[in-house]
């Protein structure tokens, strides 16, 4: 049994435009208050108690090379790879629909980072966010997207500028 090669991409634009955003080759995501896969819009810390969100990226495993015998993936789950900066969060809900364009999310009035209604803090350890399951003997998308926002509160420190966040780690199960 040959297992499928699967990896990581976001769908972003009205269209949508696929984009590799895997580690190997890929272009790694920039968040910000526009819809790019590397944003050029900033995200503001605010000056008050508060926290401001991105605008949220569609991430989703696409198979790349079919697997050779009748193979499924589920249990599509999400995590980030080391922690996060203080006043900073990741925050993701499931979207196992159509596609929907990345755009803002409402602004909290709490520090936190608030995590906004619909969606769960992101954590080092993997949560479910598709537990279908799709045959990947053939190639294309499998399963849902994974909407990921980042959110930044007025406690971050690290000034206005990039900051590095934690790698955000697709895995799944194949069987």
């Amino acid at each position: 049994m040959a297992a499928a090669t699967v990896r990581a991409y976001e769908d972003n634009g009205s269209g949508p435009t696929s984009t590799s955003v895997d580690s190997v080759g890929g272009t790694a995501p920039k968040f910000g208050t526009d819809d790019n896969v590397q944003s050029t819009a900033t995200l503001s810390i605010p000056t008050a108690t508060g926290t401001n969100y991105s605008y949220w990226k569609n991430f989703y495993l696409d198979v790349t090379v079919a697997a050779s015998t009748t193979t499924e993936i589920t249990n599509r789950r999400i995590s980030m790879g080391s922690s996060i900066t203080a006043g900073l969060g990741l925050f993701f809900k499931a979207n196992t629909g159509a596609y929907s364009q990345g755009s803002s999310t409402t602004s909290s009035g709490s520090n936190g980072p608030a995590t906004p209604s619909g969606y769960t803090a992101m954590t080092t350890s993997t949560q479910v966010y598709d537990s279908s399951n799709a045959a990947s003997t053939s190639t294309g998308k499998n399963g849902g997207y994974a909407q990921v926002i980042l959110g930044v509160d007025a406690t971050y420190a690290g000034g206005p500028g990039s900051t590095t966040l934690p790698n955000i780690v697709l895995t799944y199960d194949e069987y």
